[in-house]
């Protein structure tokens, strides 16, 4: 898809992971603020919200301040 997830070893292309062990990143940067799902037996809405992680803020700041490409065809 083009869009490696930083901080993933098994599917990430080699751009990606030098990227995340450079920023220190170890575990998988991925986060969904959002989530809503049926519930496969009561089959009723489930929405569950969540405040970003820490970590997320952190990465978009270090990204501005070294000034680093993060798009699709770089990583």
């Amino acid at each position: 898809m083009g869009f490696p997830v930083l901080g993933d070893r098994l599917y990430s292309g080699a751009a990606s992971a030098e990227l995340s062990e450079r920023l220190g990143i170890s575990s998988q940067l991925l986060f969904a603020d959002r989530l809503e799902f049926i519930h496969p037996i009561t089959g009723a809405s489930v929405r569950l919200a969540l405040t970003p992680p820490w970590e997320a803020g952190i990465v978009s700041l270090i990204f501005r301040e070294k000034h680093i490409d993060i798009s699709p065809n770089v990583l």
